[in-house]
């Protein structure tokens, strides 16, 4: 006697909301990709989300363009009209439910690295 088992990954958990909704908590919920749905999806005007949700089955692997966040390869945008506009694909469950995971830290550490320079030479001449 043989038992199969059919074993389906899980569905990918993307954060949803439509224009104007996403800023308001009851706007915004979770929801199960379908299959074939690989990316969960965020578009901003403004550094404001706008819409959330999980990438339509034709995305297969995050487009051309689109720059990793901080290095993360699994979390890419792609800017449009100087930064006015930002799309952005990830894929992890609920990746696109912070904001700020989309801004690149990369003015912070560059704040630090000149305050660390700046406190280093003081200290320099001090000697």
């Amino acid at each position: 006697l043989f038992v199969f088992w059919t074993f389906e990954g899980e569905a990918l958990v993307c954060q949803h909301c439509e224009f104007n909704q996403c800023g308001a908590l009851e706007g915004i919920k979770e929801v199960n990709c379908g299959p074939g749905q690989w990316f969960c999806e965020v578009d901003f005007v403004n550094g404001k989300a706008v819409t959330k949700g999980c990438a339509d089955k034709d995305v297969t692997k995050i487009p051309a363009g689109y720059i990793p966040v901080d290095g993360n390869k699994l979390k890419r945008c792609k800017e449009q009209q100087n930064g006015r506009l930002k799309h952005c694909y990830c894929k992890k469950n609920r990746c696109n439910a912070k904001e700020q995971a989309f801004t690149s830290s990369k003015s912070d550490v560059h704040g630090s690295c000149m305050l660390f320079s700046v406190l280093a030479l003081i200290f320099i001449s001090m000697i």
